[in-house]
């Protein structure tokens, strides 16, 4: 998270199962999850507005492909 190496983290945090546990490690992975919500909440935000302004649509399609690429992890699973 330091080294804002996003994808990695979502990766560490995705195959955890540590959810709902009172560990310290299981609340330490559940705030890392809500930050990199968060910040996949603002990229996803970001690559809207690039979106929706012609002269910048292909930064935000970029911009959501590295989104994607970052933070595809941590999409719900369909069940």
């Amino acid at each position: 998270m330091r080294r804002k190496a996003w994808a990695e983290a979502v990766e560490i945090v995705a195959k955890e199962k540590g959810q709902g546990s009172y560990a310290a490690s299981a609340v330490v992975l559940n705030s890392m999850a809500a930050e990199l919500a968060n910040r996949a909440k603002g990229a996803l935000e970001d690559a809207e507005k690039n979106l929706s302004k012609q002269e910048k649509s292909l930064d935000g399609a970029l911009a959501l492909i590295e989104a994607r690429r970052q933070f595809g992890s941590l999409l719900p699973s369909k069940t």
